[in-house]
């Protein structure tokens, strides 16, 4: 059986320039004013992947 994430497995550039800006800047401030790309570019497209990912490996956690 042939397995594929739904989603790509490269993050989207927004992922990247958030986490440029948090390296430049790791501020509360700059957090709370970024956390809606945060969001969007890093926690969605990861809990996407993990959800394509639980039905190979049901309750396990790393």
């Amino acid at each position: 059986m042939e397995y594929r994430c739904r989603s790509s497995p490269v993050p989207p550039p927004e992922a990247l320039v958030f986490y440029d800006g948090l390296e430049a800047d790791n501020s509360k401030a700059y957090w709370t004013d970024h956390r809606e790309t945060y969001e969007k570019a890093v926690r969605g497209p990861m809990v996407a992947l993990l959800d394509t990912l639980e039905p190979r490996a049901p309750g396990r956690s790393f």
